[in-house]
């Protein structure tokens, strides 16, 4: 997952941090290229729109589940808080940091998480025994495990509201 929980900010859990490494470049899963590195990745500007989903389809959301600030430090409305979380603005929204810091939005809302692969290496075989890095193809390959996470815990949510249990009360 791609996102600020409490304590612990996107770009240090995603190991993408640039101040601790350079990093790698970032694509897309349609081979699109997003960063040429992590300095680039949480500068505010990606080359292109994260909108891609894992299947190659373009999103059709607009708001995506951050709970960061523009340079992937943890927002004061993290994911997991109880009441508004920090959101990003998936279409058209790569430049001016918006792709991950937009506005917030009431947690109980829909709305899907970003995702990033681990690096990929490969081996070029006998002519090319060193390992070489791999740019990501699938930066958001684990979006939809993220949105299936969200989904049960807003439905879980929505549960203990109608049946008049008070959200507070599972704490």
């Amino acid at each position: 997952m791609l996102g600020s929980t409490f304590g612990t900010s996107a770009r240090d859990h995603t190991n993408t941090n640039p101040t601790v490494e350079v990093g790698v470049q970032v694509y897309r899963p349609d081979g699109v290229r997003l960063a040429g590195g992590y300095v680039e990745l949480w500068s505010g500007n990606l080359q292109a729109a994260p909108n891609i989903t894992e299947l190659g389809m373009i999103s059709t959301h607009t708001a995506v589940w951050t709970g960061s600030y523009v340079n992937g430090t943890e927002a004061n409305w993290e994911l997991g808080n109880r009441g508004v979380v920090n959101t990003g603005q998936n279409a058209n929204a790569h430049r001016y940091g918006r792709w991950f810091h937009h506005g917030n939005q009431w947690q109980w809302y829909e709305l899907p998480l970003y995702d990033i692969s681990p690096v990929l290496t490969h081996s070029g075989g006998s002519a090319d025994p060193d390992p070489a890095t791999v740019p990501e193809p699938s930066t958001f390959l684990m979006m939809t495990i993220g949105m299936a996470g969200l989904y049960i815990f807003q439905r879980r949510r929505r549960n203990q509201c109608s049946s008049g249990l008070s959200p507070a009360a599972d704490s």
